[in-house]
């Protein structure tokens, strides 16, 4: 079964306000020390895990088009 979804009213996931991008959902497996040290990141930042990993991928790509 194909897990991935371009329903913005994934479970679990906010829907944005009206018109908002299109979400598609992705699994990583992680080591259980990177998992918990994410999590606890996020924390600090008072972030969600989703929130703060988005921003990470979202500054990662930037940087990349900014070198290009």
């Amino acid at each position: 079964m194909n897990q991935e979804t371009s329903s913005p009213t994934v479970p679990g996931i906010k829907p944005e306000a009206a018109g908002a991008e299109e979400v598609k959902r992705f699994t990583v497996d992680l080591p259980t020390n990177l998992h918990v040290a994410l999590k606890m990141r996020a924390a600090t930042l008072r972030l969600s895990m989703r929130e703060y990993v988005t921003t990470i991928i979202e500054a990662a790509l930037n940087e990349q088009k900014d070198k290009e």
